[in-house]
């Protein structure tokens, strides 16, 4: 599943990247063989149903794979990934407008014995939120449901902020993009190779 989500409202921030990161995402795994189902600019109801449907249907496979280009926020020591149209006046209303990690998380598990989920969070860039919020962090926190069998990544570090770019890709994108068609590399090493070319 690939969500790129560009088109905020002026108050939360709108980006340059992310409908771009996620075609991107979407051509490289289909490249390596994986059934993609790619949204962008999605509302919040859509954005939900999308990772339910995607829980269902990745029961039976060996690997799934979730990717997220757009903002996120770290509220309470959880974080959230926003859709379009979210409208938060104050931080306490990120609950209500945004979609938690840990849910998308938790469709995630279970399903075959040996099956390798990956989440790809690139949303970890600034926002109009967070600029005027105590209570809403910066950058984004580590999870905490972790699925068996499963490897998280991000953009940048715990409580950073990642750049958007000045390309017609995000920096990790264009990394990832060169690493994942790599032929017989560890997954490990492909995000080891990306952090040193973010770098």
């Amino acid at each position: 599943l690939i969500i790129g989500n560009s088109d905020y409202s002026a108050k939360i921030g709108p980006l340059r990247n992310p409908v771009n990161d996620a075609r991107t995402m979407t051509n490289v795994l289909e490249e390596v063989g994986f059934t993609v189902t790619q949204l962008n600019n999605v509302k919040y109801r859509e954005m939900r149903e999308a990772v339910r449907d995607f829980g269902s249907r990745l029961r039976k496979s060996e690997a799934a794979l979730l990717y997220f280009s757009g903002h996120g926020i770290q509220f309470e020591g959880g974080n959230y990934l926003l859709p379009i149209g979210a409208e938060i006046e104050i931080p306490r209303h990120i609950i209500f407008e945004a979609l938690s990690e840990n849910e998308v998380l938790a469709e995630m598990e279970g399903g075959t014995k040996d099956r390798v989920n990956i989440v790809i969070v690139d949303a970890c860039r600034n926002n109009l939120i967070t600029r005027v919020s105590r209570s809403a962090s910066r950058g984004l926190a580590q999870p905490d449901i972790h699925p068996s069998g499963s490897l998280i990544a991000y953009a940048t570090a715990p409580g950073k902020v990642a750049s958007d770019g000045t390309g017609a890709n995000s920096p990790y994108v264009a990394e990832l993009s060169k690493h994942l068609t790599t032929p017989g590399l560890k997954v490990e090493e492909v995000f080891k190779r990306v952090l040193v070319g973010v770098e």
